[in-house]
């Protein structure tokens, strides 16, 4: 029994080295075979890799399918480019230059954004002009090179609609009462001075009268032709009215970056759209924007007096 059991336990490896023996033949691969494979895989992503590149070299931004796209695409880049760019670049300039040929410091930075903002005029009229003649907005090299007189005459023509200068007088009451209102909750709810924010989000100069010019005067027929003209209406060109209001007023706040005025500039784009929509003119909401400006002017004149 002994020499048995030796017997068999002697022959058990013998057993388990045949059995691996013939799993590895039964799973080795040839290497033809994995070759094959292998090439056919590389194919495949080689395929796959061409069908990306054709589909790149395909691509167009003006393509139907990317119209909002572009919508968005021409609404950014002309905001920067005006509020960046001219007002704000093109202001310390002019400033500079009003202060070397003598003109009095307190004096040439509110010259000089009222000729930044004369000179806006001509690249958003221009861009609303190729738009209103390219409703596709496709991308070109002649945006700047279209000029219509029917785009100013239809943007500040006379308001229309049922009674609208008792709807501009409704819509001041309801800026006014809304912006105070945000105002109020906005002073008093975070302890802040009135007069040490309205200092810092409005650069008022010691002469009223250029003050007046610049903000009150200036600035809501600018900033009323750039967002309640080609931002809201090329924003209603892809989305229905209310969006459209929404998203410009919006934008409008966000660029005034300053938190007081931020708040106010969100609502009253709210309002000024409306009244745009409405009456299908410029010349309500540039009143309405002009009477809120001029009402801080004076303000905080009497305040810092």
């Amino acid at each position: 029994m002994g020499e048995d059991e030796g017997a068999d336990s002697e022959s058990e490896p013998t057993l388990t080295d045949e059995t691996e023996t013939k799993v590895l033949a039964d799973t080795r691969v040839d290497f033809q075979t994995w070759m094959k494979h292998a090439n056919s895989e590389f194919r495949s992503f080689g395929s796959q890799i061409s069908g990306f590149s054709s589909q790149i070299s395909e691509f167009s931004l003006n393509s139907p399918d990317y119209r909002k796209a572009r919508v968005w695409l021409f609404v950014v880049l002309t905001t920067l480019s005006v509020w960046v760019i001219l007002w704000s670049l093109l202001s310390v300039v002019f400033s500079i230059w009003l202060t070397i040929i003598g003109v009095p410091f307190d004096w040439s930075f509110e010259l000089a954004y009222i000729f930044a903002a004369i000179i806006s005029f001509y690249p958003i009229t221009r861009v609303y002009s190729y738009c209103t003649n390219n409703r596709d907005f496709s991308i070109t090299s002649d945006i700047l090179a279209d000029y219509d007189p029917f785009v100013v005459r239809h943007l500040f023509q006379l308001p229309k609609g049922d009674a609208p200068f008792s709807l501009t007088m409704k819509a001041m009451l309801v800026d006014f009462v809304g912006g105070w209102t945000l105002l109020l909750i906005f002073f008093f709810g975070f302890g802040v001075n009135p007069g040490d924010v309205a200092a810092s989000a409005i650069d008022l100069q010691p002469v009223l009268f250029f003050s007046i010019i610049a903000l009150a005067i200036a600035a809501p027929v600018v900033e009323e032709l750039l967002f309640r003209g080609l931002v809201q209406d090329f924003f209603g060109e892809v989305y229905p009215k209310w969006i459209a209001i929404f998203i410009t007023a919006t934008i409008f706040g966000l660029i005034h970056l300053n938190p007081f005025s931020v708040i106010n500039a969100f609502w009253g784009g709210l309002v000024y759209g409306y009244v745009r929509y409405e009456t299908g003119s410029l010349w309500p909401s540039i009143f309405l924007h002009s009477m809120w400006n001029l009402h801080i002017v004076i303000l905080l004149f009497t305040y810092f007096a």
